[in-house]
């Protein structure tokens, strides 16, 4: 019946997310070649309230011609703690 299909097909999609946790997507943070770069700058910029807390980090890359680029290195973001009073 269809609502057993429905049931065992939710089922096979569960079990598949596992298997998301294996995959590595390479990515580059600039596409100048290693050759050509004269300068290279981990740029990290973060904030925080009562509410959460945030960080992002991005790599800029100068090339000897002048050209920069930016890569995007890394975002995360947070719930702030909650004081706990007994």
């Amino acid at each position: 019946d269809m609502q057993e299909k429905c049931g065992m097909r939710k089922m096979e999609w569960q079990t598949s997310l596992q298997h998301l946790s294996s995959i590595h997507v390479p990515r580059a943070y600039s596409y100048i070649p290693p050759s050509k770069v004269q300068n290279t700058e981990l740029c990290v910029f973060s904030d925080a309230s009562v509410k959460a807390i945030s960080a992002v980090a991005y790599l800029k890359v100068t090339s000897t011609d002048g050209t920069t680029e930016l890569g995007f290195v890394l975002g995360k973001a947070r719930l702030a703690p909650t004081a706990q009073t007994v």
